[in-house]
This record gives C-alpha cells, sequence and structure tokens, in this order.
C-alpha cells in the first residue's frame, strides 16, 4: 500500500508505545467518567433538503478548502477536554457524519474493534486518561481498515499536524537548507537532485534536476549503506545529515557535482526558508534551440500559487515562448481554490469541480471572470478566492505526471485534459483523484483526514487515477546522466 504520508505530509511517524508498554497512570481531572463510546447516527442520502433543520456538511466548508475539499475543522464533543475517550468519541463521530468514500470497511465494525483495542492499552475508564504518544499506534490501527481501500482517509500524528500547520502559515523551516530533493544514484555513489526549490540558494547557484552532487566541503558524497531492493533509505539518511550539518553552518561550502559527463564546482550557503514551496519558471530549450517555459508547481499548499502562476503566464506571454510545459511530478495537492485558480490560467472555462457529499448536499468550486466562485447547498455564490491581473495561455501545453501526482494535481491534469489543452506525459498518478478529504482536528491536538465527497468535473465523475496520454518512466538511473526523460519528450512533442 502506498504510504499517505508521502501524500500530502512527507513526514515519518511518530514513534508509538505498543501494548506492552504498562498503560499511563489515570487522571483524576475529569469530573465525569466515561468508557463506553455512544452511538452516532449515520444518515446517507441521494438530495439535500434546503428547508430542513438541518446544516448541509456542504456549508461546513471554509472560503479555501484543502486538496479537493479539505476543510480544517475543530471538533470538540460535549466538553472540551484532552482524554482518550474524547478522541475515541470524535473518531466514531467524523466518520459517522462525513465519510463517503469507495472503503467496503463496515464502520461500525471499525468502531467496536477499536475500542476493544485501545482497552488493552487504557484498561481503566477511557475519560480518565489523558492523550499521550500511546494514542497513536491503536489510532492508525483504527483507520487502517478504511485506508488499504481509501488512502485519503487516514490518522495524523501530532508531529504531522505541526508540519501541515507550518506549510499553511509558511512557517519558516527549523533549520537552513540548500533548498533540493534528492534520491541516491541507484547502485552508485553521489546523489541525484529531483527538485530545487525557486527561493533556495541551490536553484540560484545554478543547480537543477538531474544534477549529482559528488562532495560537499570536501566530503565525498560515497555510498556506504547497500539498497535493499527499491529501498535506499538508508543511504538516503545518511546523505541528508551530511547535507544538513553543512547547510547549517550557514557559510559558503564547496559542492563538486556532474551534469551530464561534465564535472562543475560551486559554493553554496545554507539559508532559512519558508516551508511553503511556490511555483517557479524558467526558459528551457529544445534540440533546435526553439524556447519553451517549463512551470515548476511542486505544491498548491502554499496561498498565492495560483496567483503566481498567473503572473509567470503573463511573463510567458511577453517571453515569446512556443510552448509551456508544467512540471506536477510529486506535486501532492494542496488547496482547492489555488489548484483551480492556476488550472484557470489555461482553460478558465472549465477550471474546478464540484463535490456531493453523504447527506445529498454538494459544492462547486467554478472559475469565472477572475476568481474562484464558491457555490453550495442551500448558500448564495461567493468569490472563494479573486486573481488580480489574470492571465491566459492558449497556446501549446504539455503536463509531466508521475506517481506522486497526487489529489489538486490529478484534478489539474484532468480539467487540461477536458479542455483539449494539453499533453499528459510520464506515469499514471496516485489515485486519489476521485474523492474529496475534510482534515479534522480532534482532541489531543492530533488529526483525521476523512473523505468526505465524490468529485465530479464539469458533470463527469472524476476517475481515480490520471493516466499520461505518453507513458515514461521516471527513472533514477537515467535521471543520474542528466537526462529527464519526461521533460525532453514533452519539448519533442510540443515541437512537432
Amino acid at each position: 500500500m502506498k504510504t499517505t504520508s508521502t501524500l500530502l505530509l512527507g513526514l515519518g511517524l511518530l514513534t508509538a508505545c505498543g501494548p506492552s508498554v504498562p498503560a499511563p497512570a489515570p487522571t483524576d481531572s475529569q469530573p465525569v467518567t466515561r468508557d463506553t463510546i455512544p452511538a452516532v447516527p449515520r444518515v446517507v442520502s441521494s438530495s439535500f433538503n434546503c428547508t430542513a433543520t438541518a446544516k448541509p456538511i456542504s456549508g461546513d466548508l471554509p472560503g479555501n478548502p484543502r486538496d479537493t475539499a479539505n476543510v480544517v475543522a475543530r471538533f470538540q464533543p460535549q466538553a472540551a477536554t484532552n482524554t482518550v475517550w474524547d478522541l475515541l468519541y470524535a473518531t466514531r463521530y467524523l466518520l459517522n457524519t462525513y465519510y463517503f468514500g469507495y472503503s467496503s470497511a463496515d464502520l461500525e465494525s471499525l468502531h467496536q474493534a477499536a475500542y476493544q483495542n485501545f482497552k488493552k492499552t487504557f484498561p481503566n475508564a477511557l475519560s480518565t486518561y489523558t492523550i499521550t504518544p500511546e494514542v497513536d499506534s491503536p489510532m492508525k490501527e483504527y483507520v487502517a481498515p478504511i485506508q488499504t481501500q481509501d488512502e485519503h482517509t487516514y490518522y495524523m500524528n501530532a508531529q504531522e499536524v505541526a508540519y501541515y500547520k507550518s506549510v499553511s502559515n509558511n512557517t519558516s523551516l527549523p533549520a537552513p537548507v540548500f533548498g533540493l530533493s534528492f534520491a541516491p544514484v541507484p547502485g552508485g555513489n553521489g546523489l541525484v537532485i529531483t527538485d530545487v526549490r525557486g527561493d533556495g540558494p541551490a536553484f540560484a547557484a545554478g543547480l537543477r534536476r538531474g544534477d549529482v552532487l559528488l562532495s560537499i566541503d570536501g566530503q565525498a558524497l560515497t555510498r556506504t549503506v547497500q539498497a535493499t531492493g527499491a529501498d535506499d533509505s538508508g543511504q538516503a539518511k545518511v546523505y541528508s545529515q551530511i547535507l544538513g550539518a553543512a547547510a547549517a553552518r550557514q557559510t559558503p561550502v564547496s559542492v563538486t557535482f556532474r551534469r551530464g559527463s561534465d564535472q562543475h564546482t560551486l559554493n553554496l550557503t545554507g539559508t532559512v526558508l519558508g516551508a511553503a514551496r511556490l511555483p517557479w519558471s524558467e526558459v528551457v530549450r529544445d534540440s533546435h534551440a526553439q524556447p519553451y517555459l517549463y512551470l515548476r508547481l511542486p505544491t498548491f499548499e502554499a496561498n498565492g500559487t495560483g496567483q503566481k502562476v498567473h503572473d509567470l503566464i503573463a511573463q510567458a506571454s511577453a517571453q515569446n515562448v512556443r510552448g509551456v510545459i508544467v512540471d506536477l511530478r510529486n506535486n501532492g495537492g494542496g488547496l482547492l481554490t489555488e489548484y483551480v485558480s492556476a488550472a484557470a490560467a489555461f482553460v478558465p472555462t472549465l477550471a474546478g469541480e464540484t463535490v456531493k457529499f453523504v447527506d445529498g448536499s454538494s459544492a462547486s468550486f467554478q472559475y469565472s471572470s477572475g476568481a474562484v466562485m464558491r457555490e453550495s447547498s442551500c448558500r448564495t455564490p461567493t468569490a472563494a478566492l479573486e486573481v488580480d491581473s489574470p492571465a491566459v495561455w492558449n497556446g501549446k501545453v504539455a503536463v509531466l505526471i508521475n506517481g506522486g501526482s497526487a489529489s489538486g494535481s490529478e484534478m489539474f491534469s484532468a480539467n487540461l485534459r477536458q479542455g483539449g489543452k494539453a499533453r499528459l506525459i510520464g506515469e499514471e498518478t496516485y489515485g486519489v483523484g476521485n474523492t474529496s478529504t475534510f482534515l479534522f482536528s480532534v482532541p489531543g491536538d492530533l488529526g483525521l483526514s476523512v473523505t468526505a465527497g465524490r468529485v465530479f468535473l464539469n458533470g463527469q465523475q472524476a476517475s481515480q487515477t490520471v493516466v499520461p496520454d505518453t507513458s515514461v518512466k521516471d527513472d533514477l538511473t537515467v535521471l543520474s546522466t542528466g537526462v529527464d526523460t519526461a521533460l525532453q519528450t514533452a519539448l519533442a512533442e510540443l515541437g512537432q
């Protein structure tokens, strides 16, 4: 099964204590003792009656929802307390009230099994235990039966929630970085750059995807850990420590790298960057020296992503490029309104989606005349996001996708495909493109992502994955020779 952490957060989980660890001591701070989790009704309907007193689920959406309708909401059952009982009741309530994915897991059986599992670690009344990292393991097990079939529903521990908020708020990263992503060269020495941040020192120094770093400040990047099959995380960790230590000095360090068959040396200085990664672009040329705009969209997480895309497209029009190549590889999604506004720079009449919820209500986000308009059940349409000086690209477009392209990037690709505007090149996408997600904050400053809706694009039910028009495999071995096969394929196809 794919790991959900790569979809949105890219973080490892906190180490959770298992059932063999003695239960934490009960606390007497709670005035009411509760153990049994009360039943929560589940209502499934194909339509919503706006004259009813019930509030539609679509009304829970804020103006700027996440991913394909992700929403950050705080749920506090009965009392604002942080006990294990509160956590289990909140989880049951949220799953029964909001879940509308395609998993065949029986929710009631799920709740009962989770309760019994929690009692192994917390044998006394559940309301007598405050929430600690001991809940991480049983909470992951709680939602695992859903997650095996639906990777938009998952538990988030405290560390993941904190990182998620830092990205949303563009909080500074905790340490200086070089602003690059990498992977060990398969079966060899050195690390191959897979991405660079447009605001980072690596980009400013001229490093790009496909360059291979050979040494840092005189220390050779020599392989010390052999990969186990496709898993090369051991060597990646060693290289991360070397790069992290070098960046932390915040003084110039010498970097030797290989581009193709040529070797070069430059200086890099670690810099503290914001957590959010914004789009960037540059002009690239094909084999006939014809110019094209390479537009990198690493994520839709950051506020201002759509505006930045419009600004860059406006610049492209003035640069007389022959086409635009949008790189969505390893873009795990983000803000719905940001992906819609970004797609509007290419297909302004088709950018958007409609989400249908378990109670029969729905919410639509469609671009119109410089704004992403929100229209939900029983509400008057309003502008969720406005774009200053919107631009439209009417020329040729290619979109690069791979197995790490998920959620918002799948919707973006599907919007452009519906408009007949783009050639999709690369690999089949991650596979969460047909559902929407609510991200809830639950007791203990923990998180629960719940698949809450089913997505429709311009009246058509969205497919789970996006299949490229031209299949090109992501191959690190080839990339380490300096050849980005998908990019070269895009240049060739746009030049036809």
